[in-house]
């Protein structure tokens, strides 16, 4: 997953274009389960979600940008 991941994030410029691609990436590349804590659909959505707010997060402290997390 992180080879797919990378070739989208390996660009000289980062966009949110870019950004968007490298979470789509992720989400073609996870097979989760259906489980009682969530449906595969669910988990595609968290897998795509996660890995954009985490790329996001990495290009900002790469800026020198504060990184401000809300938890919950």
């Amino acid at each position: 997953m992180a080879c797919a991941i990378a070739t989208h994030i390996a660009a000289p410029t980062i966009t949110d274009e870019t950004i968007a691609r490298a979470a789509e990436a992720a989400r073609e590349q996870a097979a989760p389960i259906t489980d009682m804590r969530g449906t595969r659909d669910y988990r595609l959505h968290l897998t795509e979600v996660l890995t954009r707010r985490v790329v996001q997060a990495a290009v900002a402290r790469a800026r020198g940008e504060a990184v401000q997390y809300k938890p919950g």
